[in-house]
């Protein structure tokens, strides 16, 4: 089999699973040192200000996100990538050997789509826990701006 190059363009029909995979743009780690000094205080957390979101029509009067049917795609990805985890080496190639290399890439899409899916929904749990911290800043900090 051969390996396309970055220059080289894959037809519609031929096109990855893993290429369709929406980036979410989150670094787990962080490639960058944060300064200790660029560390924000309770104070310039109770400081922080925004504005709530609106909730998504297309989820319904009673939709949460993210949905079951995301999480539930999200826990096969995950018990995949865990029974990947426990293969050695050439156990992997040997299933490349015997796994139609289309199944092999739609299983590698839905890693990538359940790990950059779960990275935003790390992101927004990160900011909701930042918010609540600013709203309890608020409550104690003397000086603080109450936004009651």
């Amino acid at each position: 089999m051969r390996m396309q190059t970055a220059k080289a363009k894959a037809s519609p029909r031929n096109r990855s699973a893993v290429a369709d995979a929406r980036q979410s743009g989150l670094e787990l780690i962080s490639k960058t040192k944060v300064a200790k000094k660029d560390l924000a205080t309770p104070e310039d957390i109770a400081k922080i200000d925004w504005k709530p979101w609106k909730r998504d029509k297309s989820l319904g009067k009673a939709g949460l996100f993210p949905g079951d049917k995301e999480m539930i795609n999200c826990a096969v990805a995950a018990r995949m990538s865990y029974a990947v985890m426990l293969m050695e080496k050439k156990a992997l190639v040997a299933m490349h050997g015997k796994v139609e290399h289309q199944h092999v890439d739609t299983m590698m899409g839905q890693m990538m789509d359940s790990a950059e899916m779960l990275k935003g929904v790390a992101k927004m749990i990160e900011a909701a826990y930042l918010r609540v911290l600013a709203g309890a800043g608020v409550g104690v900090l003397p000086g603080a701006a109450h936004a009651r």
